[in-house]
């Protein structure tokens, strides 16, 4: 068996992600999840991590289902830490549930960071395609643009996460009108089945974080 740890900026388990992911991976992998909030209460989170004023945040689900912002600076030791204790328990490959640009990481044993990857992925494939992008949250919308184009690529954008409300329907006519080629749903909150349906409903290529996760890790493990 190899041993995967899923860790997130917040508070495990994931499983609205973590689910998925075990229905894609092979019988070989077994899973164990962490977040870097693990040890503190929803109270402390919200007293010790608050962010200040116009601070970059990082946004991630806690244990009370609360989709919560929290200080990036203050959470950035805490998920290392939680890195390092997925080495030290013997972790064959980890990877980061969060699509958010972290520099600072470092790893005993292969680490996926969705940010890098994808970040060196889509502009090598979609040269020359017309490519928009699915982002969760508006408040952080222009500044994932931004990281977009210093990458080498740009489009429009629309924003959908099923915690905030809002209409699939709507996803679908946004990239139907834009005349999209191809599509970057950058959260790891969207899941496999939403890639697939969004493929199928515009007719254009997707990209899924989850989805180019369960290749890579698959093809690093040998499975």
């Amino acid at each position: 068996m190899k041993k995967v740890y899923l860790i997130t900026s917040g508070q495990s388990p994931r499983e609205d992600i973590s689910l998925d992911l075990r229905a894609h991976f092979s019988p070989e992998i077994e899973i164990y999840e962490s977040g870097a909030l693990d040890h503190l209460s929803i109270d402390e989170i919200h007293k010790q991590l608050a962010p200040e004023d116009s601070e970059p945040t990082l946004v991630s689900r806690l244990r009370n289902m609360e989709m919560c912002a929290f200080s990036r600076s203050k959470a950035m030791p805490l998920l290392q830490n939680a890195i390092d204790r997925a080495c030290d328990d013997g972790a064959d490959l980890i990877i980061i549930l969060c699509t958010n640009e972290f520099e600072d990481l470092h790893s005993r044993v292969p680490i996926l960071i969705p940010f890098k990857i994808f970040h060196a992925l889509v502009p090598v494939i979609s040269s020359g395609l017309k490519t928009d992008f699915l982002f969760p949250f508006q408040s952080h919308a222009e500044g994932m643009l931004q990281n977009w184009k210093k990458s080498g690529v740009n489009g429009s954008y629309y924003c959908y996460h099923h915690s905030a409300g809002g209409s699939i329907e709507d996803v679908y006519r946004f990239f139907k009108e834009q005349k999209s080629e191809m599509i970057i749903m950058d959260c790891i909150g969207y899941d496999i089945d939403m890639g697939k349906k969004l493929a199928k409903e515009t007719g254009k290529s997707v990209i899924l974080p989850r989805s180019i996760l369960v290749q890579l890790t698959h093809s690093l493990l040998g499975l």
